[in-house]
């Protein structure tokens, strides 16, 4: 269905403004240190604008064979890529880069037969960090492999089972893995770049 505006006062109103866009330039070239300095000078206000589940680069929950390759993901405002109470997961030849604190690489919490291979990751916090956040009484972290993966720990901790745990952990392999830069200091203290840390939750338990 189409409709005719009769008004010759509007028409002309248009044609007027799209003779004075038609040659106009909307898009610019950025260089990397001008996109650098904005991203420093505005970066916090933009991610504080943003709901807590638009900071992830990738999360997947509650879901089941699930395979995430060959893609690249930068600077994640949050945790890079969540996978959180998921069975059957595969995550393969991909890269990340941050900087920002919170911004984990990959967070493999509450899941079952997940392998983590041929990975790459610069992080600006946790690398390769196993988890289990609070949830139903099943959802341990269990069958659990990062193989063949290559971490720079530029704050925190490469690899781990470590930070929140909630839950059980069981048959949690991190093998064939290399660090090629570790030089972590959180505050003033040196953080390790293998890791298993338990912390005591709410109910005394550990």
């Amino acid at each position: 269905q189409f409709y005719i505006v009769d008004s010759k006062q509007l028409t002309s109103g248009i044609i007027s403004y799209l003779d004075r866009i038609k040659d106009s330039v909307y898009c610019y070239p950025f260089d990397a240190e001008s996109l650098q300095r904005f991203a420093d000078r505005y970066g916090s206000m933009i991610n504080r604008m943003l709901d807590l589940n638009e900071r992830n680069g990738i999360a997947v929950t509650y879901s089941q064979d699930i395979e995430i390759r060959d893609i690249t993901l930068i600077n994640a405002p949050a945790w890079t890529i969540t996978v959180y109470n998921c069975d059957n997961v595969s995550i393969d030849n991909v890269v990340t880069y941050s900087w920002r604190v919170s911004s984990d690489s990959f967070d493999l919490c509450n899941s079952r037969n997940v392998l983590v291979e041929d990975c790459f990751s610069r992080g600006g916090d946790d690398i390769y960090v196993v988890k289990t956040l609070p949830g139903a009484d099943t959802a341990v972290s269990e069958n659990i492999t990062v193989r063949n993966c290559i971490a720079w720990a530029g704050k925190a901790r490469a690899f781990s089972i470590a930070a929140e745990a909630c839950k059980d952990f069981k048959n949690i392999i991190f093998e064939d893995c290399s660090v090629v830069i570790h030089d972590s200091v959180w505050d003033t203290d040196y953080v390790a770049a293998l890791a298993i840390v338990l912390e005591t939750m709410e109910d005394d338990t550990l």
